[in-house]
């Protein structure tokens, strides 16, 4: 399996806070969603076999949530 970072885009985490970050990232390993943060806390692209920038595209918005998948993101987003 891929890991993948999706980053630059709006990110509704649901987590018990309910953080909104404007311009926020997403990490998803193994086909789970791994990790998400602000930009300032963004990890390097070396490490993922697939970056994709959000910020390039006009619906970035995504919702990340435990359960959901690395290939619905994918869905999402019209990526390859």
């Amino acid at each position: 399996m891929t890991a993948a970072l999706f980053h630059g885009g709006t990110i509704l985490t649901v987590d018990k806070d309910d953080r909104v970050l404007t311009d926020g990232w997403i990490s998803v390993r193994d086909g789970r969603i791994a990790a998400t943060g602000p930009r300032a806390l963004t990890p390097p692209a070396r490490d993922f076999d697939e970056v994709h920038d959000l910020a390039e595209r006009d619906d970035t918005r995504a919702v990340a949530h435990r359960r959901w998948t690395y290939p619905l993101l994918r869905r999402l987003f019209g990526y390859r």
